[in-house]
């Protein structure tokens, strides 16, 4: 299954492509959420494996997105970067597994990929996960089991 990344600066968007194909040999790119739910709406959409955003785009922001995602029934694993999140454990839909501060470390950002990819949750609208890990600025929320 593919990897997606969507983000609206293309450095970033490069280096997240350069990053994710380290895990899979489909990373496809989006410059916006509204491609991004252009595409999600095409009869050739593939569903991802995971979806890389970020939160502060124009128009649709990531936070949107991920809700909207989820409303449609896509239980793609998500990670969602910012350069500004609230201080708290939270994150901002129950069903995202990573929350990655910016400027992130790339060391940590490779691991932090195969984590989120050996999650077994069912990545619905309603699953809350509970964090495993926390470095600074990450917080990851996959457990490594299914949830009921």
């Amino acid at each position: 299954m593919p990897i997606h990344i969507i983000d609206d600066d293309p450095l970033m968007r490069n280096l997240l492509l350069e990053m994710a194909s380290f895990h899979s040999d489909h990373c496809i790119t989006f410059t916006s959420a509204e491609e991004y739910l252009t595409q999600a709406g095409s009869d050739s959409f593939k569903e991802a494996r995971l979806i890389i955003t970020d939160v502060m785009m124009p128009g649709i922001n990531g936070l949107e997105l991920v809700r909207e995602l989820r409303s449609l029934g896509l239980r793609s694993k998500i990670i969602v970067i910012s350069g500004n999140f609230p201080d708290h454990d939270e994150a901002p839909h129950p069903s995202v597994c990573g929350l990655v501060q910016k400027p992130f470390d790339l060391r940590r950002m490779q691991m932090i990929i195969a984590v989120v990819l050996a999650c077994r949750c069912r990545h619905t609208a309603d699953e809350t996960h509970e964090a495993i890990a926390y470095w600074p600025g990450i917080r990851i929320k996959c457990p490594h089991r299914q949830s009921d």
